[in-house]
C-alpha cells in the first residue's frame, strides 16, 4: 500500500507571562493524512520490481549465479536468473554385441566377418614356428570331425610330452599347448601348423592364417586327404601288405623307402606305418592303459 502523506501542523506560544509560571515548551501535534497520493506526486509511488524470469540451461561446464542475455528483446533491467545447471551427459556409444568365437557374424553389408584378421603375408614369428614344425614330426593319437550346423570343423589330439594337446581347425584355429596359451589367439603354435600343412594340406595363402570363414572351412576339409580311417573298408579283411606310397597315418610325412623304416599291419589291414611312429603310438596307448591298435583298422595291432 503506498506510504501515507503525512502533513504536520505546528502550534507555538511565545506568550510570556511575567514572573509568573515557567514558560511550557512548544508542543508540536502531528497529523496524517490517510488519503491516497495524488498522480503527479511521483516521489510516492513505490518503485516497481524488476521482472525475474526462471530458466533451467543445460550446459557441460559453467560456473555462475545469474546469466545475461543481451539480445533478449525485453527490458534491459530484465535479468534471467538459473535455478539449476545441469552437465549434459553424453550418451554412451553402441557397443557391437560380441558374437560367440564359434559363431559366424556378419557385417552391415550381410559380409562374413572374419574372426581375426586377415594376414597379407607370413609373420616371423610364424616363419620360426613353421621351421620348428618342419624339424620335429609329430605323433597323432586321433581325430574327429566336430562340425558345427553352418560349417564343418575337426579336432586333432597330439602326443606331447608330458600330456596330449588338442587342436582344434575351426572359424578360429586353436590349441591347447603352453605355447599358444602363452602368447595368445594371435599366433600359430608348431601343432596348429604342422596341422595346416601336413595333415589338411590347405593352399599356401591360408597356412599362416589365424581365422578362416565358413567358406575357406568347407573348400580345405573337402580338399583335404581322407582320414585313415576312412580310407580303410573294414568289410574287407586283407592282411597282405600294400604298396608303400603316400603317407603316415600317425605323423601324415611321405613315406621314403630309402632311408626309413616302414612296417605294416599284419593281422587285419596290410596298410604301412612308419616304424618310429608305430614305437611312440605304442607307449602312449600303454601309459593311457588302451589296447595298441592299428592307425587304420582300430584292429588289434599285428606288426609286420
Amino acid at each position: 500500500m503506498p506510504q501515507a502523506q503525512r502533513e504536520v501542523a505546528v502550534t507555538t506560544s511565545d506568550v510570556e507571562v511575567g514572573e509568573g509560571p515557567r514558560k511550557r515548551l512548544v508542543r508540536k501535534h502531528e497529523q496524517v493524512n490517510y488519503a491516497e497520493p495524488k498522480a503527479e506526486e511521483t516521489d510516492w509511488i513505490e518503485t516497481p520490481k524488476k521482472k525475474v524470469r526462471t530458466v533451467r540451461v543445460e550446459v557441460a561446464e559453467v560456473e555462475a549465479d545469474v546469466a545475461a542475455f543481451p539480445n533478449d528483446d525485453d527490458d534491459e533491467d530484465e535479468e534471467h536468473e538459473v535455478l539449476e545447471l545441469r552437465p549434459r551427459k553424453k550418451a554412451p556409444p553402441k557397443r557391437r554385441a560380441r558374437v560367440p568365437v564359434d559363431s559366424i557374424g556378419y557385417d552391415s553389408a550381410g559380409q562374413e566377418v572374419r574372426k581375426r584378421e586377415f594376414q597379407q603375408a607370413p609373420s616371423e614369428q610364424y616363419l620360426r614356428a613353421r621351421i620348428r614344425a618342419m624339424e620335429h614330426g609329430l605323433v597323432f593319437l586321433g581325430r574327429e570331425r566336430c562340425d558345427a550346423p553352418t560349417y564343418p570343423a575337426e579336432k586333432f589330439e597330439i602326443q606331447g610330452i608330458t600330456s596330449n594337446y588338442n587342436v582344434n581347425i575351426g572359424l578360429v584355429n586353436k590349441c591347447t599347448c603352453r605355447d599358444h596359451a602363452f602368447r595368445g589367439s594371435q599366433y600359430l603354435c608348431k601343432h596348429i601348423i604342422y596341422v595346416l600343412l601336413y595333415v589338411l594340406r590347405v593352399r599356401p595363402d591360408l597356412q599362416y592364417q589365424l581365422a578362416f570363414t565358413s567358406n575357406e572351412l568347407r573348400e580345405i576339409f573337402s580338399n583335404a586327404p581322407l582320414a585313415p580311417t576312412e580310407r580303410v573298408v573294414e568289410a574287407v579283411f586283407d592282411p597282405n601288405r600294400k604298396p608303400v606310397e603316400g603317407g603316415c597315418p600317425i605323423c601324415y610325412m611321405d613315406f621314403e623307402p630309402e632311408g626309413e623304416v616302414i612296417v605294416y599291419c599284419k593281422g587285419s589291414c596290410g596298410n604301412n606305418v612308419h616304424g618310429h611312429c608305430i614305437q611312440q603310438w605304442d607307449m602312449t596307448k600303454k601309459r593311457e592303459g588302451r589296447p595298441t591298435t592299428c592307425p587304420y583298422c582300430r584292429h588289434h595291432w599285428v606288426q609286420g
